[in-house]
């Protein structure tokens, strides 16, 4: 894996979004060939469910269900190939993570699976923990919500359901000279509501 330059956002449909912060992951490894856009009830989606669950459990989260519905949502925000939220699919009210890693290698054949699970673990919840400000309060200072969205939704107590999708985007669509792997996941109910984060951001057990 090489670290390298890109894009990484967060954000809830009852939430202002936050300014995007430039830090992204490039990987040059190639894995099994795989289908552009992964939402069925498969592999990719147990791997994203658990994975979830993993470290919400780590919070006293209740486990997440797969939505078909979100995953098909976040499959047309993916497949765009514009890294920006769109809650547009479906009328929105749900929340939204996203994350694109992208490279100079032919990267076209490389699994959606390690692109899914980098994004949730090593961007959204390892890249952002330590950074979250404020457990048990109400709102906490959100003067860097950029840099600790993802985890807050990721964690969200009253998030129970999720789909996710991850899309191959050619170089030209996100990034001007690099190939790309976008993943979009979407969220119900919402997180990162104003007033709501004591209750449903709770700490690491034994914290």
């Amino acid at each position: 894996m090489k670290v390298s330059t890109a894009l990484l956002a967060a954000a809830s449909a009852a939430s202002a979004w936050p300014i995007v912060n430039e830090t992204w992951y490039a990987f040059d490894s190639h894995a099994a060939d795989a289908t552009s856009v992964i939402t069925a009830r498969n592999g990719y989606a147990d791997i994203a469910v658990s994975t979830h669950n993993t470290h919400r459990q780590k919070h006293s989260a209740p486990p997440m269900s797969w939505n078909a519905d979100l995953a098909g949502y976040a499959a047309a925000v993916a497949s765009s190939c514009v890294f920006a939220h769109n809650l547009g699919p479906g009328g929105g009210g749900y929340g939204q993570n996203l994350a694109v890693s992208g490279s100079s290698a032919d990267i076209t054949s490389a699994d959606p699976n390690t692109f899914l699970t980098q994004a949730i673990t090593n961007i959204w919840y390892d890249g952002e923990l330590a950074l979250y400000p404020g457990y048990g309060q109400p709102t906490p200072d959100m003067s860097n919500f950029s840099k600790w969205g993802h985890f807050s939704q990721l964690v969200w107590v009253a998030s129970t359901e999720v789909g996710c999708a991850t899309h191959y985007c050619p170089a030209g669509t996100i990034f001007p000279a690099l190939n790309s792997w976008y993943t979009v996941c979407d969220y119900k109910a919402a997180g990162n509501v104003a007033s709501q984060y004591g209750k449903n951001v709770l700490p690491p057990q034994g914290m």
